[in-house]
């Protein structure tokens, strides 16, 4: 049995997700603020969103909270992107074979037109628990750094 996938239904969740955006970055902020973690939206602030995470979200936590969390946690780290970085939020719904097919990402911050996956990278960090992981990723996106090729070595005599 093959299901279709609902466009307006994504679209209403992708809605919802957006409407809730504030509540949700400040429920997060307070959460930070009682440890003692300062999240003010600024670049500066995603280097402490590992911490804050490790602590929020234990490994022993259950898979259902630790999923509620990422999206909670990706929702800031897009957040960051699209406020100093002139970034918006974006659904990918043209193609079901796009790896952020039904996705929130952010989209505009770079003008190579390159997705960033605020909540896969929080869902890469959340497996792995390997200290840089965010702040990496996130700088790699807003700010990348080209390293020249030299492809001196393969010239020909």
């Amino acid at each position: 049995m093959s299901m279709s996938f609902d466009l307006q239904s994504a679209r209403e969740v992708f809605d919802d997700f957006l409407l809730c955006m504030d509540d949700q970055i400040e429920g997060l902020q307070r959460e930070a603020f009682s440890h003692g973690v300062a999240l003010d939206l600024t670049d500066a602030s995603v280097e402490r969103l590992e911490v804050l995470f490790d602590v929020v979200v234990p490994l022993s936590a259950p898979a259902d909270v630790q999923r509620g969390h990422l999206v909670t946690f990706g929702r800031y780290l897009g957040e960051v992107m699209r406020l100093n970085h002139q970034g918006h939020w974006h659904l990918p719904l043209d193609d079901p074979k796009n790896i952020y097919f039904n996705q929130p990402v952010i989209t505009g911050h770079r003008p190579d037109a390159v997705l960033f996956a605020p909540i896969s990278v929080m869902r890469a960090y959340a497996v792995r628990r390997k200290a840089g992981t965010v702040s990496t990723a996130f700088r790699n996106q807003a700010a990348p750094t080209a390293m020249p090729l030299d492809i001196s070595d393969l010239a020909e005599e």
